[in-house]
């Protein structure tokens, strides 16, 4: 396309490996690619803007980043790695602040490679991501720039140099400021068939250790194929784990008021009940249902929903875009009522 930024600007990309990258050191490429997300938040009604964990790209063959002009001319008396780091920091701190400025109800989100410094934990070898692709993730997090936090902890619970529950506790240690901490987990290894497979029941243990770890609110499954494809009956036993649907977390610290408390009605339509909802600010809904002493859990979309006739209690709350739940309503069904 002869709008492509590589023609456009082709003083802003550099070839390294397979690909074009737009130079991080260059303050205009940092406004542009700024510019383009603050256009996708403007335009489309999104809940979240998500980075991966490519900035710099990984070495290949051992190769320098040709950002040499970049770093001349700015420099600024640090070395080269600290530069690029600081490069890295101020792009994602002008993302978030993009982002809060526009609609302040959507999401920053990273899920950066799942080892910050080899030897943090003690225990941990691997790639220094801090001097190898200038990710300082750890500042990222603790700076509160980011809303949830996805390391990728791709490694089994017995790793002897990555071991997956040292990771997490140490991540977990470093959510200062309490963001969301979900973890990356590895379900693309699941009966793989190569050497780095993991079992199903990998997957089971680490989200029961990912519950059980103070300040983690969640995990993240990489990838969606996986769970499509059912490898190892891993959907099958997430079914199982995750008996009922779960809202994503609220974020309580940005700047969106909860939804007012809804009004509701019943409706009694054969053998099932509709239940209708309406609340100002609502983006979703949950419905819950009592059945003698157990309560069923529905996150929907739509404003109304059928739940079974022999419910007896029926409740609903207005879900918010940043997850903040509105006062809860309560029906109580005497026999034959509705």
């Amino acid at each position: 396309s002869p709008d492509h930024i590589a023609r456009v600007h082709p003083e802003f990309v550099k070839t390294y490996g397979r690909f074009y990258w737009l130079d991080p050191g260059e303050p205009e490429v940092r406004r542009y690619v700024v510019g383009v997300v603050r256009d996708i938040v403007q335009r489309y009604d999104i809940d979240a803007i998500h980075f991966d964990d490519y900035f710099y790209p990984y070495p290949e063959n051992d190769a320098e980043f040709p950002d040499e002009e970049s770093y001349r001319k700015y420099g600024a008396g640090l070395t080269r790695n600290a530069w690029r780091r600081r490069n890295v920091d101020l792009f994602i701190k002008e993302v978030s602040a993009a982002i809060r400025e526009e609609k302040p109800w959507v999401r920053f989100g990273i899920s950066p490679f799942g080892i910050w410094r080899p030897g943090h934990p003690a225990s941990v070898r691997g790639l220094d991501a801090y001097d190898r692709i200038f990710a300082d993730s750890k500042r990222w997090l603790q700076s509160g720039w980011i809303d949830y936090f996805v390391p990728q902890l791709y490694w089994g619970r017995s790793a002897p140099q990555q071991r997956f529950d040292h990771l997490l506790t140490w991540w977990s240690r470093q959510n200062r400021r309490r963001r969301h901490l979900w973890p990356g987990l590895a379900a693309h290894r699941v009966n793989s068939g190569r050497p780095n497979a993991f079992v199903p029941e990998e997957i089971d243990e680490q989200i029961l250790r990912a519950r059980a770890e103070r300040g983690v609110s969640g995990y993240v499954l990489f990838t969606a194929g996986s769970l499509m494809r059912n490898r190892g009956g891993l959907a099958d036993r997430l079914a199982v784990l995750n008996r009922d649907e779960a809202l994503v977390p609220e974020a309580s610290w940005l700047r969106d008021a909860a939804p007012a408390a809804p009004s509701m009605t019943l409706e009694r339509r054969g053998g099932v009940m509709r239940v209708s909802m309406r609340a100002e600010g609502a983006r979703k809904w949950v419905v819950q249902y009592r059945i003698g002493r157990r309560w069923f859990t529905h996150v929907v979309a739509d404003a109304s929903r059928d739940v079974p006739g022999a419910a007896e209690e029926v409740r609903v709350a207005a879900v918010g875009r940043s997850g903040k739940l509105s006062r809860w309503r309560t029906i109580r069904v005497p026999p034959g009522t509705y």
